[in-house]
This record gives structure tokens, sequence and C-alpha cells, in this order.
């Protein structure tokens, strides 16, 4: 009959499953009969119980529960009448991890603690199955929401498994890896990392490089980094799992289902919501064919991707999947359950934002009805029921009990925190979930706002603006602190983003208090909050590299960092490259990439680690960044003939801060979303040469933007710092009248350029930080690089022209740009240009490019707005050596430059990727952080016939004594005198960044 289960098994359908259920059945049955008569056993029974115990096994494998409780069923009676002790003992562990997998956790319970007590009397001790009695037991417990018991079961299993194995053994890694899990249920995320990190310590000495028990260590690391907030980190760890069970064919397994909405879940809280919810079908797919509808693992799917349409405002069809998970939830688990706790508060979550209040207080109050009776009052996401439920009190002008709900929060979150009063706020130590406080924080910080709104009195409003104040400043430290704790970029950034509306709405309440106290010391704090809102990633990274030469870090040190980054960099740029190709990439590439990607940025954490505890002084001056003052910019910075225009784009306003030499203003605007489509519309009007479109929008956005700050900008060079889709427009451009033309003449109208040179800075204390930067003066004047793109194939020695150079346009005037401008410095001061087939990739790394003062590129750029990294300078020529002739963002991070100006002479080479709170991410950004002091740039495509006259133009300018501004200005006026060249086609593109 096994050999007939067997083969009806591997068909592996709905019939051969029940039959084969049937089947077992009746042998059970008759076994039970015969034992009731009192048959004898001869030797066939026993092969036949051995038998019964090997499929039992492999059904359990083979996720096929019911059919393998029935085996173990029907062969346990028979191991214990022969004295099998070990198999009955874990025969009876197999049936508590089948009941555990069915989510029946009282009948998992009793089968394993017979498992105990029958093993305690007949097997010797130390025994390796009592130890996996005792492990199971813990996974149901922890599963069961009773978190010290599953670790005191775990203590139990690991002090087995230490006696027989030592410590070195996979055996004991795998109880270090679920005491970790336990910790992480109970957000003690620190021990968490701690036994994980033991897990995976003992497991890379023991087991094989892709075993799949990596793969689970690595999936709950993951868990862990997703909720310390840090999602770039964790997806690392939950790729590395996917290849893990990849390379074994473990793509139909519960655990491959696990890491798939993992995956899901950290792409939601990074915005990238396609690539979030593709993850979580896939997910939801492969759980509901390995388990069915009704079980917890497919309620999880649902509950993310009702999350993740949550985030997209698709709030009907969110609630729908939320409610699929209550529903699936309270089927299969106690109300108590933490799972059900969860389950209600997304409910909730859904229903507040339909405006369904009632039913979402009752989803709240469900859920903290159910935690308190299990997960206890000291659980973060008690906390965070608590935090919805505010904000629905809020929703409903309950101020008072929204306070409530959100001190409630601060305590769960914050243990050695007791609230004396809606004013009070916790310290930062030991607090439980550094999110949920960020969430409750942000919360409070509102409830103050509209506390503040309905006032009568002006001190009781002062008060209430004071405490807004007071929290926002707690709060911006708890972002410095996750931030610094970040080591990868890309975390940073997502948390700069969701925490910019916190820095809108400081400066808001600033504003507020300014207006009704007079006090200007209220304004100055609303400029530093605009400047912690801005560029704070690159400005970071920028400090980062002044404090180790500061802290006397010794070169092999900083010499191995450089070849760590050297390394991330070109495994990063390969993975991208091979995932950009869509469902056309390799693979195993991919995997490849991946894994040294993985293996390097480990080797990067530890070396930042180990420089941070070896040189305290680093580690001090790397955290000891503060935003730039008023007076320092003043003091240190602006000249007479310098304004600084800073710009704050909120939900609700617009702040512009004006600061010069000797005053300091700040205006508020109501937030015109009109004006994001002005701004699309007079770019589309400068492209096409539209002279109506253009003009209308140029004044409206004069008008909005430059109009009230007027008085204090006439004549003077703007330092504009930007803000959002502010990034977009070129400000010269903007027309200070309202056009009156009868006839199409562009050298006619009012620009600001005829009444103001502009220079644009990522943040005022990024420039602060190019000023304070000691260069030392180049020997060497002008490097010039001018690739001519004619022809494709071979080079004249033989060598192939890079395939990926080829495919772009010819640039015929490049060659004579570059040599023209060359000729302007004298002979002997170092010049050199690259050019034509000689201006390769490798020929311009070749140069000492430190030693040269201006740095100038005529040459294509590609600009990638989804992998900003991957925007690049485009070399031709003959392909030299490993250099594939694209000079990436990612790579000039890598360079180091010493020069007074790069430009970049080639089409939207100051375009990419808009972050909120960091700016654009792009080739400009690169060359900054590399050592630029300044970079002149383009934000969209430029003309092939003007743009070598106004180079020429630019150069002679400010070789003659001209600021780089004042020169740069000069030259798009000479265009604009010009008929054929006085369109803002062929002049507004190119604008100057950096000092």
């Amino acid at each position: 009959m096994v050999i007939l289960i067997h083969t009806v098994l591997k068909k592996n359908t709905y019939y051969a499953e029940w039959l084969l259920f049937f089947l077992l059945t009746l042998t059970v049955n008759s076994f039970s009969t015969a034992q009731e008569k009192g048959e004898r056993v001869d030797s066939s029974f026993i092969k036949q119980a051995d038998a019964d115990y090997t499929l039992g096994e492999n059904l359990y494998k083979a996720n096929k529960y019911d059919s393998s409780i029935i085996m173990f069923t029907k062969a346990l009676p028979a191991l214990k009448k022969i004295r099998d002790h070990d198999r009955y003992v874990m025969g009876l562990v197999y049936l508590g991890r089948n009941y555990t997998a069915k989510e029946l956790y009282k009948e998992a319970i009793s089968q394993l603690m017979k498992a105990v007590d029958y093993g305690k009397k007949t097997l010797p001790e130390p025994h390796f199955n009592l130890a996996q009695a005792y492990n199971s037991l813990g996974i149901v417990q922890r599963r069961k929401g009773d978190y010290d018991k599953a670790l005191e079961y775990f203590e139990k299993s690991l002090r087995v498994r230490r006696a027989l194995f030592g410590e070195l053994h996979g055996e004991v890694a795998k109880v270090y890896g679920n005491m970790g899990i336990v910790y992480w249920s109970k957000a003690d995320y620190e021990t968490a990392l701690e036994y994980l990190n033991k897990s995976i310590e003992v497991e890379l000495k023991t087991l094989k490089e892709n075993n799949p028990q990596l793969a689970n260590s690595y999936n709950n690391i993951g868990l862990v980094f997703w909720n310390m907030g840090d999602n770039a980190k964790a997806l690392e760890y939950y790729f590395k799992a996917i290849d893990i069970h990849k390379n074994n064919n473990r793509e139909n397994t519960p655990d491959y289902g696990d890491v798939l909405n993992n995956i899901g879940i950290a792409y939601r809280a990074m915005e990238e919501y396609d690539k979030a919810l593709e993850c979580l079908n896939k997910s939801l797919v492969l759980r509901r064919e390995l388990f069915g509808e009704i079980h917890p693992a497919v309620a999880a799917n649902y509950l993310n991707i009702g999350t993740a349409y949550t985030s997209l405002s698709m709030h009907r069809k969110a609630l729908e999947y939320q409610k699929k998970s209550l529903d699936i939830r309270l089927q299969v688990y106690e109300k108590s359950h933490p799972f059900v706790v969860k389950a209600y508060m997304n409910t909730g979550e859904a229903f507040d934002a339909l405006g369904m209040y009632d039913s979402a207080m009752y989803c709240y109050k469900q859920s903290l009805v159910s935690a308190f009776e299990k997960a206890g009052p000291y659980h973060p996401e008690v906390a965070e029921t608590y935090c919805g439920l505010g904000k629905v009190y809020d929703e409903l002008a309950d101020n008072e009990k929204a306070f409530d709900c959100y001190q409630k929060a601060m305590e769960i979150v914050v243990p050695e925190y007791k609230s004396a009063s809606k004013y009070s706020l916790p310290d930062l130590k030991n607090v439980r979930s550094e999110l949920v406080l960020l969430t409750a924080l942000e919360l409070n910080a509102g409830t103050f706002e509209q506390s503040a709104t309905i006032q009568s009195k002006q001190q009781a409003r002062i008060k209430e603006y004071e405490a807004a104040l007071r929290t926002y400043k707690l709060l911006f430290a708890l972002v410095e602190r996750i931030e610094n704790r970040f080591v990868g970029e890309n975390s940073k950034l997502v948390l700069e983003g969701k925490s910019s509306r916190s820095y809108e709405g400081a400066v808001r309440i600033a504003l507020a208090l300014f207006e009704l106290t007079g006090n200007k010391a209220y304004t100055e704090q609303a400029f530093e909050f605009s400047e912690r809102s801005k560029s704070r990633v690159l400005l970071s990274a920028m400090i980062d590299s002044r404090a180790k030469q500061y802290a006397g870090v010794p070169d092999s040190l900083l010499r191995r960092e450089y070849q760590l980054k050297v390394d991330l960099h070109s495994f990063e740029q390969l993975l991208n490259e091979e995932l950009l190709k869509g469902k056309k990439a390799d693979q195993e590439k991919v995997t490849d990439f991946r894994a040294k990607y993985f293996d390097v940025q480990r080797k990067f954490e530890s070396h930042v680690q180990r420089l941070e505890k070896k040189y305290p002084t680093y580690h001090a001056l790397k955290y000891a960044a503060a935003p730039a003052t008023i007076s320092q910019l003043q003091r240190s910075l602006l000249t007479r003939d310098d304004v600084l225009v800073e710009y704050l784009l909120g939900e609700r306003t617009l702040s512009i801060f004006v600061i010069s030499k000797t005053g300091f203003e700040v205006v508020e605007l109501p937030n015109d979303t009109l004006f994001e489509t002005a701004i699309h519309q007079m770019r589309e009007g400068i492209a096409f040469r539209s002279f109506v479109q253009y003009t209308r929008n140029a004044s409206d956005l004069y008008d909005y933007l430059l109009r009230p700050i007027e008085k204090y900008i006439a004549g003077k060079h703007l330092i504009i710092v930007r803000d959002g889709i502010l990034h977009l427009v070129p400000f010269e451009a903007l027309l200070t009248e309202h056009h009156t033309l009868a006839d199409e003449h562009y050298d006619k109208l009012p620009y600001l350029l005829r009444h103001n040179s502009t220079s644009y800075i990522p943040s005022a204390t990024l420039l602060l930080e190019l000023f304070s930067r000691k260069n030392v003066e180049p020997p060497k004047m002008y490097l010039s690089v001018a690739p001519s793109f004619e022809g494709t194939g071979e080079g004249s020695n033989g060598k192939v022209v890079s395939e990926r150079a080829q495919g772009f346009s010819p640039l015929p005037n490049a060659e004579s740009e570059v040599k023209q401008i060359g000729e302007l410095f004298p002979t002997a001061s170092g010049v050199h240009a690259i050019v034509g087939e000689e201006a390769n990739e490798q020929s311009f790394k070749r140069n000492d490019i430190w030693n040269y003062k201006y740095i100038h590129f005529a040459t294509h750029v590609t600009v990638n707005y989804r992998q900003p990294e991957l925007s690049a300078i485009v070399f031709s020529g003959k392909q030299d050596g490993s250099e594939d002739n694209f000079l990436y963002a990612g790579e000039v991070y890598n360079l180091a430059f010493n020069a007074s100006m790069i430009v970049l002479s080639g089409c939207e080479s100051g375009s990419g990727k808009i972050v909120k709170g960091e700016g654009i991410l792009g080739l400009t950004r690169a060359f900054l952080y590399a050592g630029a002091s300044n970079l002149v740039v383009s934000l969209w495509q430029v003309a092939d016939k003007s743009t070598p006259e106004l180079m020429l133009d630019f150069y002679r300018g400010f070789l003659e004594g001209k600021s780089k501004g004042a020169a740069l200005r000069q030259a798009k006026l000479n265009l604009i005198k010009e008929h054929e060249t006085s369109a803002p086609l062929f002049w507004s593109p190119f604008i100057l960044v950096g000092k």
C-alpha cells in the first residue's frame, strides 16, 4: 500500500490527495480494530510501522499536514509497542508540528507535552529528540503570543543541544534564530539582532553557503531591520534569502512565500508601491496554493496588500483586503492573539481613511481589548492602536481625548516615561520602538496646532503652539538618531522624505508664534527647521569624509574604505543594469552580483563600526553637524551684493526665507497648487518655443515666487535654495512683467536675468560646508573632454569601441568648443584636451584630475530617473581596459576633485530624480560630494550651435575678473541680443550650482 500511496502522491492532484486521505483513514481504523482485539504483531508489522513513520515524515515535509497526521497516528501505537522510544517521541513531535502548521495550538501543545513527559522517562539525557520537543513547544508559544513561555522552552532546547553538539553546530544556530524572532516579536530589536547574528555566525561556520537554514536566518534579520526603519538593509537580507531558496529549488515552499511577503512590505515602506503589490500578490498566490484560503499566512498577505492600497489612497480597496484578513484571523486565532490585534488596527485605519469614524473607533477599541488580554499594555502594537484611535479623535475635533491617546502611546514605547500632563514629553532613553514614537510625536504636534487654532485667548494659543514646537524638536532629535544608525543611503533618503512633513509643520508653527509674539527668534528657528529638511544625506556624507581627515584616521584604513566603496559601486552598478533589463535579465548574473554586493556591504559596515569605535574624535565630528544659522551666513558667506533666497514648499504653505548681509525676512504664502501646472507649462513653452504659453506662465510664476520679495532682491546676485518641484524652474527665465508685446520678440522680454545673476545650492548649510573646504590651489588650469561619436566599430588601433557608447549622435562642435576655451588660458598654465577617438573613460581617469582647476565636459549625458546612480557622462573612442566609457554618478562619488569649477556641457546634466528633502539625485550631487566647488549644468536638452558660443563668452567673462554668476549672466544676455538665439530655449538651461 505504501508504494501505491507514493505513486498517488507524486501526481499532486486534488483527487490524489483525497484518495490518499481515504486509504490512510481505512488503514488507521483497521489497525485500531486489530489492537482492540489484541491481535499479535509480527515482524511485518514492525516494517509497516517503519514505513508509516517515514511516509508521515515525508508528508509533513511536503506540507500535507492532514495526511501526515494520519500516518503518525497509525505509526505511534506500533512504535510504542515495540519500545522504539526515540521515534515514538519524535512521532509525537511531528504530530505537534503538524497541528502547529494547521494553527491548532491546543492539540499541538498536547502532543508535544506528551513527547516531553514520555522522553524524560525513557530517553537518556541529553537527547536530541527532547531538544526537538522543547524547540517545537517554543515555536507554538511564540505563535500563540506567549513570548516568555516561548523563551523558556527555547532555553531548554538550547541547553540540550549545547550539551550534545557544543556551540558550533547548526542545531544550536536554529535555537538562537528562534530566540531572536521571539525578541523581535517583543519589539526588543537590539536583543533580536544579537541572537540572530549569533545564529548566522554559527551557520556560516558549520553549513554550506546555500543551506536553506541560512535563508531563514537572513529573512529574520531583514524583519528586524524593517521594524527599525532600515528598509534598504532589510531588502539586502531578504534578497539574500530569496537567492538561496532559488538555488535550492524551493520556490514552492512556505519559506519562499514568507520572504516574498516581507519584500513587499519593505517596498511599501519605501513607497515603491508597484514593486510592493507585485511581490505581495505573488506571495498570496503561492500561499493560497499551499494552505488554502483560511490560513494565517494568507490573512497576512491580505493585510499587507490592504496597507499598500491605503498608502496609494485607494481606501475602499484597502478596506476590502483588511476585512478579508480580519475574517480569516478571527477564524484561526483566539481573539486576544497579536495578529488579531493587528488586523483590527489596520481595518480601523481603512475605515478612518474613508471617514467612517464610528467603524474605525470600534475596530481600534476591539484591537485594544484584544491586545490587553494577551500582549499586555506595553507592546508597540498597542501603542500603534492608541495612535490610530487618537487620530480618529483628532478628526472628530476631540483634542483632549486625542492627547490622552498619544500620551498613552508614548508611555508604552518609553517604559520609564510617566505622563504628568498633555504638555509633558519623554526623553529618548530606552525607546522600545522608535518608529512608533515618531508617529506619536508627529500626531501629538499636529493636535497641539489644531488646539491652538480654536483657542480664544492669545496666551492660550501661544502655549499650544509652543508645546507643538517642543514636540517637533524632540521628533527631529529622534529622526537624527535613527538616521545616524543607518549605513545605507537609501534608508536615510526614505526617512528624510517621511520626515519632511514634520519639518514643514515646525516651520509653520514657528512663524505662527512670530505673528503672535513679534519675537524674531521664532523666524530664525523656522529657518533652522527649513535647513534641517534639506540635503541632510549629502551633507552628512560630506561631513563624514571631512571628519576622517581631521580625526587622523590612517591612510591605510582610508584606502581600505575607498576600495570597499569602489567594489560596492561596481557590484551595485552591475546589478542595477541587469535588473533594468526586466524579464530579459540573466538571473544567474543577478544572483551573483547581489551576493557580491551583500558581502562587500557587510564588510563596509564592519569597517565603519570599527572606525567609530577606535577613533572617537571621528565619531564626534561625524555626528556633530548643525544647520547653518543666519548669523553664520551673514558673517562668513554673504557679500553686500548677495541675497540668499530659500524656499520650503509644504502641503499648505510656501515659506520664503530672504537673507542678505544685513537683513533677514520671511514671507509665508498659501500653497497654490496651480503653480505646479504653471511650471510644467512654462517648460513646455520654452521647449516648443510657444511664445504665449511661455510668457503667460513665466510671469505668473514670478508673481508667485519672487514678487512678494521683490524689494529685497533688486540688483542682487541671488543664491537660490529650491525645494521639490521648484528644482525644475530656471529662475533667470521668469518674467518680471506680464507680456504686452504685439509680436513674438524674445529679445524684448523682461527676464529676471536682466536684473539679477543667479546661482543655486541644495541648502545653505551645504554652501557653508563648501566654503569651509580648504582647497589647495591646483597647479594646472584646464582639462577638457570632447568625444566625437563619429563612426562605430573598431578604433584605429583595433580595439573595439564600447557598444554602449555607440548610437549617440555626433557632436561636431564639441571639439572646437573645448579648444577655443583652452586658448583663453595662458599656454604655460597647464591646458590639456582629450578629444575625438582618444576621449575614452580610461584616458580621462589616467589624468591627474586632482591637479586641474577647471574641468570641462562637452559630451552626451544620460539621466536615469529610476536609478540616479546610473546617470552618466558618456565617453567615446576606443574602449580601454575594464572601463565601459560611462562615468556613472556612482563612480563619481569615489573620485577626488580639487576643481574650482566643473562644467557639464551636455543635455540634462543637472537633471535627475527629485527626492523630497534631498533635492535632485544625479550627477550634480555626485560632483559636489567629490570635491567640485562650482558646477555649470543644464536642466534640459541644449542647442549644439549656441552652446559653444555661450560657453566661450562665459569663460572669457570670469577669466577677465567677473564672478562666475555675473559671467554666466552676461553670456546669456549676449545670446538674447541675437535674434536667432534670443529664445530661452538657447540660454536658460544652463545654471550655476555651488559657491
